[in-house]
């Protein structure tokens, strides 16, 4: 697999509020607690750059989105697999590919207050006792919210404003 370049861009330059939203802070995430054995599900794929970085570090990305197509990013990359779907119906999929749960959801949709709580709903049931949830844009005051409201702990927050918390830990 060939190397990321750190420094590039998640999103458009205008979306990326000045800068932090670069992959550094998610490389920091990923050294950090994703393995090489681990499957990582990625809720929201946009133009495919965070699950190009996961496919670094796991065994399998999922990643799904009813609003982005496969890029060419992550279209060769044989550990990463795009399902191209609703989050309900395609996590239920991959729930029964894996029984015993997944290692880590990532959660990078829609950022109202109610989608963030209903994402990290449905994501819950899905991730492992020892997993982990996590996700994005913990600076959008919506998605603080429903982080603090939905799971109650104070989350680790990265530089690129991703935030985790340990399923054990709820």
């Amino acid at each position: 697999m060939s190397e990321i370049n750190l420094k590039s861009r998640r999103y458009v330059p205008y979306h990326d509020q000045d800068g932090i939203n670069i992959l550094e802070g998610l490389d920091v995430l990923c050294k950090k607690y994703i393995t090489k054995d681990m499957v990582v599900v990625e809720m929201g794929y946009h133009w495919g750059v965070s699950a190009s970085l996961f496919s670094q570090y796991s065994k399998v990305v999922h990643t799904i989105d009813k609003a982005a197509l496969e890029t060419h990013l992550t279209n060769r990359i044989p550990n990463v697999i795009f399902h191209y779907g609703i989050f309900k119906h395609v996590l239920k999929k991959i729930h029964y590919m894996y029984p015993g749960g997944v290692d880590l959801v990532y959660i990078d949709g829609y950022h109202s207050y109610s989608a963030a709580c209903t994402d990290i709903k449905l994501a819950l049931p899905l991730i492992k006792e020892t997993g982990y949830i996590t996700g994005h844009d913990y600076y959008m005051n919506d998605v603080a919210l429903a982080v603090k409201d939905e799971i109650t702990i104070e989350p680790e927050i990265f530089p690129d404003t991703s935030w985790l918390i340990k399923k054990e830990d709820l």
